[in-house]
């Protein structure tokens, strides 16, 4: 199941990842909590937190949309029309952006993803059917409306983008997954940057059984080691 959602351009995290996070990681976030909440925008990096609690995997992907698709303002066009609607089927496979070892049998529960630029949408609560389905259809609806809101600002916007303020936009992915063997996710070679050109770079926080990780990964070096449960 995926649900899709518009949010403000300001708020960076959801809420129900924040807390999740913020109850594991504790005390080391309480300071941190003051940067989480204006992150810096650099195109080409974003971050990737990840929480296995017994068989339980969650996962929050937070990157700018430049790097998913190029551009960060409303479709004006049916190339970036398609551009989001690729980008939304994409971040919906789990198994690839995360890289998770088919050893795991990790089962894809449910998948949120939140984004400006998917304004308009509303949540989806039943099945939809296979992930990529339900993410087509989604994002098919919504751009539609916002291509049309996209030409009524496209002055404004046009000019922003000469002048170097265009609004920054970031696409916000949470995860839940349930691993049979979670003792396979020793380590996972993340599959987001063969999955997005633009993409450089992701700041990793990962804590298990084994304990708390932080890594940063690059389109050069994908791979993250966790130690094992054994």
């Amino acid at each position: 199941m995926i649900r899709t959602h518009a949010i403000h351009p300001g708020l960076r995290y959801s809420l129900g990842a924040s807390l999740l996070l913020l109850a594991v990681f504790a005390p080391a976030l309480v300071h941190a909590e003051t940067v989480r909440q204006h992150p810096p925008h650099v195109h080409g990096r974003g971050a990737l937190n990840i929480v296995l609690d017994g068989r339980a995997l969650t996962a929050e992907l937070s990157v700018p949309a430049d790097d998913l698709v190029g551009f960060e303002h409303p479709p004006r066009s049916q190339a970036e029309k398609s551009a989001i609607r690729s980008a939304v089927e994409t971040l919906d496979d789990a198994a690839r952006i995360l890289g998770l070892p088919s050893t795991a049998a990790c089962v894809q529960d449910d998948t949120d993803i939140h984004s400006p630029l998917l304004e308009g949408e509303h949540a989806h609560d039943e099945d939809g059917g296979p992930h990529g389905e339900t993410a087509h259809h989604d994002a098919d609806d919504v751009v539609d409306q916002e291509r049309h809101e996209g030409h009524e600002e496209h002055g404004n916007e046009h000019g922003g983008e000469h002048g170097g303020h265009e609004e920054h936009a970031e696409f916000h992915v949470i995860y839940r997954l349930t691993c049979a063997d979670p003792d396979a996710l020793s380590q996972l070679t993340v599959g987001y940057f063969e999955a997005f050109a633009r993409a450089q770079a992701l700041a990793v926080q990962a804590v298990g059984p084994w304990g708390q990780t932080a890594a940063t990964l690059t389109r050069n070096k994908p791979n993250l080691l966790l130690a094992t449960t054994n």
